[in-house]
């Protein structure tokens, strides 16, 4: 057991805890140790709320790292996106210029066999 004398800064968290439960048990009417119970409980608080912003502080820079990550990744995101429309870009220019020159090429084969057609019809009425 602590003692009621130590400084609370200097105690160990199970003996500040100790100490409070047991100071608060006799403190019930009593002035001096109600004070005391207080300054222990203060004590308690502050390493709580000290841990706690630990924590936060931790958290804050782990989910700002995640944040900086997020960016690059979305940066990655837009270029290959770009990337690929303009893939898709070229291959539909493509895409047009065959058409285009498959229905030139089938033209002239439909001009190719109607001629075929013509003569071989004009050879088989002179026979």
């Amino acid at each position: 057991m602590a003692n009621r004398s130590d400084n609370p800064i200097d105690m160990t968290t199970e003996e500040l805890q100790e100490e409070y439960i047991i100071t608060w048990k006799r403190a019930l009417g009593w002035d001096v140790q109600g004070a005391q119970a207080s300054l222990l409980s203060s004590e308690m608080n502050r390493r709580a709320v000290e841990e706690s912003t630990k924590e936060n502080r931790r958290l804050a820079d782990e989910n700002h790292n995640l944040t900086i990550e997020n960016h690059k990744l979305s940066k990655r995101s837009t270029y290959i996106s770009f990337l690929a429309l303009f893939i898709a870009t070229i291959s539909a220019i493509f895409s047009y210029i065959d058409w285009k020159e498959d229905n030139e090429w089938q033209t002239e084969q439909i001009k190719e066999i109607t001629k075929i057609s013509n003569h071989l019809n004009s050879t088989n009425s002179l026979l």
